[in-house]
């Protein structure tokens, strides 16, 4: 017997529901009434939504298909919206600034004429820039599509896999970049070391700032370095949650292994996200920078939510 609240298998004759404590005994005397008073008839019904016997898969779906998901996508979407008309929305910023500069300085046409190549390779920049979180998205609603989908009792991870391969490309990004931030600071220490060989045989003073210098530059690296670890083990965590998820979906067993710290690392920027509201310049930006820390604490939550979800069920197999 099924359990009309969440879908939870139970064995026959069973009272409560062993997952949710829904009481079945209501729902079987309604369906036993129902088929004792039911009469064939030509009335076309509305197709119901097709349910997974598998309560996993069905998690997962009731997650995706939650007013909170929608609600991240949408404020996900929005910011994309916001941002792409700041892109297309004529001079702006720093362009407007020496615009107005050179016009006083009666240099109006022949700077405008500069700026006019110089803003669209920038607005093309920004443009690529945006792809792939136009892509990741776009993943965004498929995984809901899917979750919705009324014709089918599974779900569709091709999603899942859009935003995953987007990850992987950024923490790739992030890996070359810590490369090449990691030789600059090594010829620069070289250097650094050259010149504080050279002081040291000047004076005792020469020689104290130069040893300074180093240990600056010792500690900018750690700093920088540290940084690259957080964000590189922020995307890898999010690879690894997404095919959590999609071991689940494809299996059916539950697994509550999606990473707390990418909900902890998603909290925490979209604190630093609204402090840049601050900084924004125009309704536009400011719109963009609200939705985008929205969106960011709707994910956190998210998954904790399923984290709990599925550590409930996993509790309950085991009992």
């Amino acid at each position: 017997m099924f359990c009309s609240k969440c879908g939870f298998k139970n064995k026959e004759g069973t009272a409560f529901c062993q997952q949710c404590g829904n009481d079945l005994r209501a729902t079987e005397a309604h369906f036993q009434g129902a088929q004792s008073s039911f009469q064939p008839s030509n009335t076309t019904f509305r197709k119901p939504t097709v349910r997974s016997s598998n309560h996993a898969l069905n998690t997962v779906k009731g997650i995706v298909a939650s007013p909170l998901f929608i609600t991240s996508i949408i404020l996900f979407s929005a910011t994309l919206f916001f941002d792409f008309i700041s892109l297309i929305a004529g001079k702006y910023g720093v362009f407007g600034f020496i615009d107005s500069i050179a016009d006083k300085f009666g240099l109006g046409y022949e700077i405008n004429e500069l700026l006019s190549t110089v803003r669209g390779f920038s607005s093309v920049m920004s443009f690529f820039k945006m792809i792939p979180t136009i892509i990741i998205a776009v993943g965004l609603w498929m995984i809901f599509s899917t979750a919705i989908n009324r014709n089918s009792d599974g779900m569709k991870t091709s999603g899942f896999t859009m935003i995953k391969v987007i990850n992987i490309i950024r923490l790739v990004y992030i890996c070359v970049w810590l490369g090449v931030v990691e030789i600059i600071f090594i010829i620069a220490m070289i250097q650094s070391s050259k010149s504080y060989s050279t002081l040291a045989g000047i004076s005792d003073t020469t020689s104290s700032i130069a040893s300074v210098g180093i240990g600056v530059l010792l500690l900018l690296d750690l700093l920088i370095i540290a940084g690259f670890v957080i964000a590189i083990l922020y995307y890898a965590k999010i690879i690894s949650s997404i095919n959590t998820v999609k071991r689940t979906i494809n299996s059916g067993n539950a697994d509550d292994k999606v990473s707390r710290y990418v909900a902890v690392i998603t909290f925490i920027l979209s604190g630093f996200t609204l402090l840049s509201v601050f900084f924004s310049s125009g309704a536009l930006s400011v719109l963009s920078t609200l939705c985008s820390a929205a969106s960011t604490v709707c994910f956190g939550i998210l998954i904790f939510k399923y984290r709990d979800a599925m550590r409930s069920q996993l509790n309950n197999s085991n009992q």
